[in-house]
């Protein structure tokens, strides 16, 4: 019998080095979707957001946006969400864009901001554009 050739190192070695970035990517995507399924699920499951299930992608969600296969962009305008948005949304490590407008979600002052909060949007204590917020009067 003759015996298959055994396969090179180096080759064994290349298909696990290119292997590994898309383990990542799978371990983000399966992070950012448990973190949505969660907030959905904190929000009392708005019928806007019924797409958002455990069997399809994030990236595929309405209100959802991504880049490179992770989440950048939550839009959860006009869905009467009454409560307070919990801070399990910065684990969200890419997100830039939040929209939470039209909405009755209880006022945060900036005094008291979680550190998940400041992280998340970039807070510091030269830069107060929260409570410049809260000095504007405007609709809901």
């Amino acid at each position: 019998m003759s015996k298959l050739p055994q396969p090179f190192p180096e080759v064994l070695l290349l298909l696990f080095l290119i292997s590994i970035p898309f383990n990542a990517i799978s371990e983000t995507i399966e992070t950012e979707r448990t973190v949505l399924l969660n907030l959905k699920e904190q929000l009392g499951n708005p019928p806007a957001i019924q797409s958002w299930n455990a069997s399809s992608s994030p990236c595929s969600w309405s209100g959802i946006n991504c880049t490179d296969g992770s989440v950048t962009s939550v839009s959860l305008q006009d869905m009467n969400i009454t409560s307070e948005i919990p801070p399990s949304i910065c684990k969200l490590k890419n997100l830039t864009f939040l929209d939470l407008s039209d909405n009755f979600i209880p006022v945060i002052y900036s005094g008291l901001l979680r550190p998940q909060w400041k992280q998340l949007l970039g807070y510091s204590s030269e830069h107060r554009r929260i409570t410049e917020i809260e000095r504007t009067p405007f609709a809901i």
